[in-house]
């Protein structure tokens, strides 16, 4: 290849030489510069070197180089740690040099010209609270040794952990109780439930809290709490919880509604007032059901009618209070709770028919089973309030007129009526 390449170099060049002749001097030069260069495979190109002229590296000299690096900056980590140190003992200085000046001003040769309303301006009565004017040191204040405010005389109510463990286990049996008191000038009306298992809270401590929410003072304050919790006695030893049997038939061979009757339902009527609106309904309930909650009952009837918390409780109440007027009577009778049919004719009289003929209620009587709520007149809630024997009541209004007593939203459910 290399001696092809040299014999076809001169034929270049004469073909060249002769285009030169034809196109003047500017091919003339090009061809000077390409015949000039030299291939670097012949003789006379010189050999290769290092063009950079930089110095050879070997292992040696790379180690030195990681070495004084590191020395380096072992050098300026030193002298960034004495800075920092310098920087330190000086900000401590200042600071102890400021905690002395404080210390001069909270003494008594210098606390007479520097006032706390020089230091911190109008306003404060000492160096930051009143305990530190006394001296007194900071300590750890429990619930307990919390001072009373507000004036009151009744010490607050707390347990320890282990008492209120204890009431959380306890089975839970609400007895409704209804307070009225009327003595002097002071009128008490009140009504809410009791645990007939409560331990940890007394009926005399809670009389003691609500006369004194009722502000009331002496003389007036010791008949009425004696009254008060003579109430509460008296209903809570008049209480006979319903019992729940689940004993099975004593002859399997008859059925079952030869030998037992479950249901028990009663009618429960509703007529609360609470400010200038009256809530009146009634409805089924089933005493001998332990699933049935009158309180979780009254939270979805007040949230289906857009009712206060008030009427809330108050439903609840009123379940509570007419159920138990029934099983008082039969506890009178002597029922057994075993799931025997009643026995006594009056009280059989008194609970409804059973069982249900039919799920639906006539068409006539689905207004009667409706929920209504009435807002009074001024005339007519001063009537409630001051309500005496032989008293004319007020004739309710029930036409829309914005300054009369009306109907708000009477609910009307057609057949399928609440039960």
């Amino acid at each position: 290849m290399a001696s092809q390449q040299d014999t076809e170099a001169p034929a270049g060049r004469a073909s060249g030489t002769g285009a030169a002749s034809t196109t003047g001097p500017s091919s003339t030069s090009k061809l000077d510069r390409s015949s000039s260069s030299t291939p670097n495979g012949k003789a006379d190109a010189p050999p290769d070197s290092n063009d950079g002229g930089l110095p050879f590296r070997d292992k040696a000299a790379y180690k030195k180089i990681l070495i004084e690096t590191a020395i380096s900056r072992d050098h300026i980590n030193a002298a960034a740690l004495i800075e920092s140190h310098h920087k330190q003992n000086k900000h401590n200085t200042t600071t102890y040099s400021k905690i002395g000046d404080y210390k001069l001003l909270r003494s008594n040769d210098y606390k007479v010209w520097f006032t706390p309303s020089r230091l911190y301006g109008e306003g404060y009565s000492g160096y930051g609270n009143h305990r530190t004017d006394i001296g007194e040191g900071s300590r750890l204040v429990y619930p307990a040794q919390k001072p009373i405010i507000n004036g009151r005389q009744v010490m607050p109510l707390r347990w320890k952990r282990k008492d209120m463990k204890q009431q959380a286990e306890q089975h839970e049996e609400l007895v409704p109780v209804r307070l009225d008191v009327d003595y002097d000038k002071v009128k008490l009306r009140d009504t809410f439930t009791w645990n007939l298992h409560e331990r940890i809270v007394r009926p005399d401590l809670f009389a003691m809290h609500l006369i004194e929410d009722m502000q009331l003072k002496p003389p007036l304050s010791q008949p009425i709490y004696e009254e008060v919790l003579k109430q509460i006695h008296e209903q809570l030893n008049d209480f006979y919880p319903f019992v729940f049997s689940d004993e099975d038939a004593l002859d399997p061979e008859l059925p079952y509604s030869a030998w037992k009757n479950d249901e028990m339902r009663i009618l429960v009527k509703l007529n609360i007032t609470i400010g200038q609106h009256t809530l009146v309904d009634q409805f089924e309930w089933e005493i001998n059901n332990p699933l049935n909650s009158p309180e979780e009952f009254a939270a979805s009837m007040s949230k289906d009618l857009a009712l206060s918390g008030e009427f809330t409780t108050a439903i609840a109440h009123c379940i509570r209070e007419q159920t138990q007027l029934f099983t008082r009577s039969l506890y009178s009778i002597g029922h057994p709770f075993d799931g025997r049919p009643i026995e006594d004719a009056d009280l059989i009289a008194a609970f409804l028919p059973s069982p249900l003929p039919n799920v639906f209620r006539p068409q006539q009587q689905a207004k009667d089973y409706s929920p209504y709520l009435y807002e009074l007149k001024a005339a007519e809630e001063v009537y409630k309030q001051t309500w005496r024997p032989n008293t004319p009541r007020p004739e309710r209004e029930t036409k829309d007129d914005s300054n009369s007593g009306r109907v708000i939203n009477p609910t009307w459910r057609g057949n399928q009526c609440r039960r």
